[in-house]
């Protein structure tokens, strides 16, 4: 049986792909390049950006191109660092041409966007404090193909303090080949492949409890999981368009 602060993340990022992965034709991929706030606005998803799984921690809006400072030591542009609910929120993205090259600046040649987070904080409620740390890298490409596709990585630490008892949670996240459905999928729509793999490991009193979970995509609701908890190693299905997605 899964150890139940682990079941209760699993449950939370299973719910949070359902909702973070569906369409939005306001930031989905078309078949005509898109603008580079729509670009961002889709780095910025709360599932990606790790907002959902902050807990009470919010992500913040989406970057805005023209506050964004063009760095040339880096070849990136720069945004202001934002503080929502107690946590900062550090954004930096670099714009790639066809071939892989730093560009200084949006244009139709545009091929990829990789954007780069990181965020610290506490924050405190009911007694209970979290202190946060995000570092995260995602690129998003084929934005002159119009088919989207999102690769990177992520790491979040979280460490709770309630009545006394201390938590310490570390999620790393690995995106791979994820294929993000079209506007003209309609609003329900999924991943058309790709995977999202999840370890997680949790220290309660001096006892460690680890998760390991790959979700892999065919375009359908109906998603491939294999769970690995202390070892051993789980496969079942999962409908994301449950309103309670469950292993079967």
């Amino acid at each position: 049986m899964m150890p139940p602060r682990l079941d209760r993340f699993a449950a939370l990022l299973i719910g949070a792909l359902a909702i973070g992965c569906s369409s939005d034709s306001s930031v989905a991929p078309t078949v005509t390049t898109p603008d580079l706030s729509s670009v961002l606005k889709e780095l910025s998803s709360p599932v990606f950006g790790g907002g959902t799984l902050l807990g009470s921690a919010a992500m913040p809006r989406s970057p805005t191109p023209s506050g964004c400072s063009y760095a040339a030591s880096s070849q990136s542009f720069v945004c202001p660092t934002v503080s929502v609910s107690g946590v900062s929120f550090a954004q930096s993205y670099v714009l790639l041409d066809a071939g892989g090259k730093p560009q200084s600046q949006w244009g139709n040649t545009i091929a990829a966007v990789r954007m780069k987070t990181s965020a610290a904080g506490s924050t405190t409620s009911a007694g209970t404090s979290d202190v946060f740390d995000l570092q995260q890298e995602l690129t998003l490409s084929g934005l002159l193909s119009g088919v989207h596709t999102l690769d990177g990585t992520s790491m979040l630490k979280t460490t709770t303090e309630a009545n006394t008892t201390l938590v310490t949670t570390t999620t790393s996240t690995t995106m791979t080949g994820l294929v993000l459905p079209d506007a003209s999928a309609g609003a329900n729509a999924y991943p058309k492949s790709g995977s999202v793999t999840a370890a997680v490991t949790t220290t309660t009193g001096g006892r460690t409890s680890t998760l390991q979970m790959q979700m892999t995509f065919n375009g359908t609701s109906k998603v491939a999981v294999v769970f690995t908890i202390q070892g051993v190693t789980t496969r079942c299905t999962i409908d994301l368009a449950s309103n309670n997605p469950a292993c079967a």
